[in-house]
């Protein structure tokens, strides 16, 4: 045992120096200033490697849209009271209402005769009472209108009223009869004036044979 420690010893001894040894004169410090050189290395960065982690990702941010309402206008007192009116009104058309109870049939109205119809039957009156000619249906002359036309006008009737008139009474059948029996034409006062051709009977009872079978024809599809 104490050779061991004397060796250890002895070893500390060589590899510690002298404690009084002086250290070595230093290099003579020129007065120039040196000139140094730095070399300064690229320093590479060494990729970066991402472990992969057994983390979640973490979900993506969701973007939200956020819409303003229109703040509400005070509605209009004029409506608010129309709207309880308007719901009355379609419940009182939504309730059946009772049948109406239908009143007696009107007469239809019957048609305004025009004015001039109704002075041609006022005419057709004075003309029946003033003479005897017109009355009983006889033939009257060719040419008689000029003369129921100053009576018309000298009554205070029209131009148009005569010719109604004259129309009228030369289409009734009493009158067509008149002239199919031929014999002489006379003139208002009953003054004879020509007689009634051939041509002109035979006219007329074709003209009656017509009427005959139309108002035969009414009379059965009646």
């Amino acid at each position: 045992m104490a050779t061991i420690i004397k060796t250890i010893k002895r070893v500390l001894k060589i590899e510690r120096p002298p404690e009084n040894t002086a250290p070595p004169n230093p290099a003579p410090v020129s007065a120039e200033p040196r000139k140094t050189i730095t070399i300064a290395r690229k320093v590479t960065s060494a990729p970066v490697v991402v472990a992969p982690s057994s983390a979640p990702s973490p979900a993506p941010e969701r973007r939200t849209l956020s819409i303003k309402r229109k703040p509400a206008t005070p509605e209009d007192p004029t409506k608010a009271r129309e709207r309880p009116a308007k719901a009355t009104e379609t419940a009182r058309k939504a309730t059946p209402q009772p049948a109406k109870e239908k009143g007696p049939a009107k007469t239809p109205k019957k048609p305004k005769t025009p004015p001039s119809e109704v002075k041609m039957w006022e005419l057709e009156g004075y003309m029946v009472e003033a003479y005897k000619t017109w009355r009983e249906y006889h033939p009257l002359a060719v040419g008689i209108f000029p003369d129921v036309r100053r009576i018309a006008t000298g009554k205070g009737y029209s131009v148009r009223v005569a010719e109604k008139l004259i129309d009228m009474h030369t289409k009734r059948t009493k009158y067509v009869q008149a002239l199919a029996q031929g014999g002489q034409r006379f003139r208002l006062d009953g003054t004879p004036d020509g007689e009634v051709t051939a041509e002109q009977r035979e006219a007329a009872a074709q003209r009656l044979a017509r009427r005959v079978e139309r108002e035969a024809q009414s009379s059965n599809a009646g």
